[in-house]
């Protein structure tokens, strides 16, 4: 009942749900249905959705207010709760007063249980492949950075300039890490520093980058992030 259009607008014009956004039309449709767009990737996007447990009083809200799967689904869903509530009150009501008491048998719940299980087990699975996924592409990035620098070592015509290419390879990654995560708990300047190796004052081929070189890569130009920039 909460998805019939008519309730939804109700709500809309209490003030208690907020306007739809508005919809793409799909041809072959008279209807227009909602279209996922390419994801713009910002941070603060990823930190609100990844924030636990508010997301998913966000995503219930969306489910209930906006969701076009509830609209579709929402004849089938009432013809199910008016069998639960039918059952419900006959058991409470109509048996103790001598009707005959329906059982249901356990098997159809039994099988329905393995298809649960089966959908639970893939959601797990899911999940550990997004985070080895992620772990290997993160040491592949790593083990680039080593053949780089190597080849650079090999086939640079002067070893000052594979020094110099050398000394930015470390700043690649410690940029590029600290563009995927929260910018609230990484100082890019501080990992970048970590990653320049031993202190500015050490000479030869232990020097890493300078406060300069460091602070070039924090005053980028508006509108490009480190790992480009770097």
């Amino acid at each position: 009942i909460l998805v019939l259009p008519q309730v939804q607008e109700y709500l809309t014009e209490q003030g208690i749900r907020n306007p739809t956004e508005p919809r793409d039309y799909v041809a072959g449709s008279d209807q227009s249905i909602k279209v996922q767009h390419a994801f713009d990737f910002q941070i603060t996007a990823w930190d609100t959705q990844r924030k636990n447990p508010d997301r998913y009083w966000s995503i219930l809200g969306a489910t209930l207010g906006n969701s076009t799967m509830l609209t579709r689904l929402q004849g089938p869903l009432f013809f199910l709760n008016l069998v639960a509530a039918g059952s419900l009150f006959y058991s409470k009501y109509l048996v103790p007063e001598g009707y005959p008491a329906f059982t249901l048998p356990v098997l159809p719940f039994t099988v329905s249980s393995f298809a649960l299980g089966l959908l639970v087990t893939f959601r797990v699975n899911t999940s550990n492949n997004r985070f080895v996924t992620a772990r290997t592409k993160w040491g592949s990035i790593l083990n680039i950075c080593r053949d780089l620098s190597q080849q650079a070592n090999l086939w640079a015509a002067r070893k000052e300039d594979a020094r110099d290419f050398t000394r930015w390879v470390p700043a690649f990654a410690s940029s590029l890490m600290c563009h995927l995560r929260d910018p609230r708990s990484h100082d890019l300047e501080a990992e970048l520093r970590a990653a320049a190796g031993p202190p500015e004052g050490a000479e030869g081929n232990a020097r890493g980058l300078s406060h300069a070189e460091i602070r070039e890569i924090v005053d980028r130009p508006p509108g490009m992030n480190a790992p480009h920039f770097v």
